[in-house]
């Protein structure tokens, strides 16, 4: 589980520029990370990764979403 964060949270710093793609990507990742760092897992430090990873991507996704709302008020 905390390498499928890892990876999620990766791929969710490239896919939030798609809010709609970007942001069910970082929320796995973040549920993933969160569940491997609740279990006694060996690779703590990859799950801790995809959670600060997944919550980068969910800000980006949700920042570019509003941005994106905002500059289409003005089109």
């Amino acid at each position: 589980m905390a390498i499928a964060s890892m990876i999620l949270g990766i791929v969710a710093l490239f896919a939030w520029l798609i809010p709609i793609l970007g942001l069910p990507v970082s929320i796995v990742g973040l549920v993933l990370g969160i569940i491997a760092t609740a279990k006694d897992m060996p690779n703590k430090g990859m799950a801790i990764a995809g959670i600060v990873m997944g919550t980068l991507g969910c800000i980006g996704s949700i920042t570019m979403f509003f941005l994106g709302l905002w500059f289409m008020m003005f089109i």
